[in-house]
């Protein structure tokens, strides 16, 4: 597959919003953070609410941000939920902007 450029499609005005909301009260949520070569890996205490959260956040970035690979981990047992978001060369610098998190 050709590699696409990292690169958002949603307006300035788009994006703001989705900043303000729907990733802030994410991400907010975050336990631990581990740097990726091109991305980064999130740990999430389970819940309900935040598996909802996490399905709906992938579903609407993967439509802007076309760039970006998800995997989600949900462990056993009620255990922790990691979501690794990367992408080619450029996608941890950009998540760095977007999310406003640093290793």
């Amino acid at each position: 597959m050709k590699s696409l450029p990292v690169v958002c499609e949603l307006s300035s005005e788009a994006l703001a919003q989705r900043k303000a909301t729907t990733l802030t009260e994410l991400f907010s949520e975050v336990q631990e953070l581990q740097p990726l070569r091109s991305g980064y890996r999130f740990r999430f205490e389970v819940s309900d609410q935040l598996l909802t959260n996490i399905v709906e956040m992938i579903n609407k970035e993967r439509k802007c941000c076309r760039f970006m690979d998800f995997e989600l981990q949900i462990a056993a047992a009620e255990g922790p939920v990691w979501l690794a978001v990367s992408g080619p060369a450029g996608t941890r610098d950009f998540l760095e902007s977007l999310l406003n998190v640093k290793p």
